[in-house]
């Protein structure tokens, strides 16, 4: 259990460095186009290891848009930002997630005020395009928890392969429509261990969630994995960017209270049974 915890934190940060590395070398479109791909690739290959059934959700075609437009705006972020500005807003989506659902009202509302705090600390006062970029992300991506409650029937790696499948489909689609696959080829060509690596982390993101919830509850899962934000934002010393005193200690507070905020949203301190 402890080994898969390491492997969700490192593959997840690990999958937005990459991804930012990707970003300097290739435009982000062309990284859209092939990383989702290469992930769809790999998930099937886990559902065959995993022995489970090899189907075809139709179903799971609306949600797929939903993540697709996520990822998309997720890689642009990534890709063409500061890792140390927009991978600590990553973290957002649980915020949103709770004030839809506001469990644990006490504790948890002093956690977002927390997280607020050291949005403003990192440099809320001036949003950056890019940053906006992985709001809209954050939102989309909290669409499509909720949408994955509707989808808890399906084996969850069959569901995966299904809906990176769907993703890469609408990518696909978008990358046709602005004439841009024949430049994705080529840059895939161009960088082919790259971009597979990127598919595969992203992937390996996935299967280690899939492991983890059938041996601990989902809120502690979601609390590690905040800490990947985390992880990525401190990157960006690698990438010279400018980490001040302020940007370090407010990615500090977001991802901390973005922790918090899961381990308060427990159903025990929401007195459920």
């Amino acid at each position: 259990m402890g080994l898969w915890l390491i492997i969700r934190v490192m593959s997840l940060s690990a999958e937005r460095v990459l991804m930012k590395r990707l970003g300097h070398l290739a435009d982000p479109w062309s990284i859209m186009g092939a990383t989702y791909v290469f992930a769809a690739i790999f998930l099937w290959l886990a559902v065959l290891l995993q022995h489970q059934p090899v189907v075809f959700l139709s179903a799971v075609l609306w949600p797929s848009l939903v993540y697709g437009t996520a990822f998309a705006l997720y890689t642009l972020a990534l890709s063409q930002g500061e890792i140390s500005e927009v991978s600590l807003w990553t973290n957002l989506t649980t915020i949103l997630l709770f004030l839809w659902n506001p469990l644990a009202l006490a504790q948890g509302w002093w956690w977002m005020g927390l997280f607020a705090v050291g949005a403003w600390l990192s440099g809320a006062q001036r949003v950056s395009e890019n940053v906006a970029i992985i709001i809209g992300s954050d939102v989309f991506f909290a669409m499509g928890r909720l949408l994955d409650v509707h989808y808890q029937l399906y084996p969850p790696l069959t569901y995966g392969a299904n809906l990176m499948t769907g993703v890469g489909m609408w990518m696909i689609l978008g990358l046709g429509l602005a004439r841009w696959w024949p430049k994705t080829i080529q840059t895939v060509r161009t960088f082919p261990a790259g971009f597979g690596l990127e598919g595969f982390l992203n992937a390996l993101s996935y299967v280690s969630v899939v492991i983890l919830l059938r041996q601990m509850p989902a809120v502690i899962v979601e609390a590690i994995s905040a800490s990947a934000g985390l992880l990525a934002a401190f990157s960006g010393f690698f990438f010279h960017e400018p980490m001040g005193f302020r940007r370090v200690v407010g990615a500090s507070v977001m991802s901390f209270s973005a922790i918090l905020l899961l381990l308060a949203h427990t159903p025990a301190s929401a007195g459920m049974k």
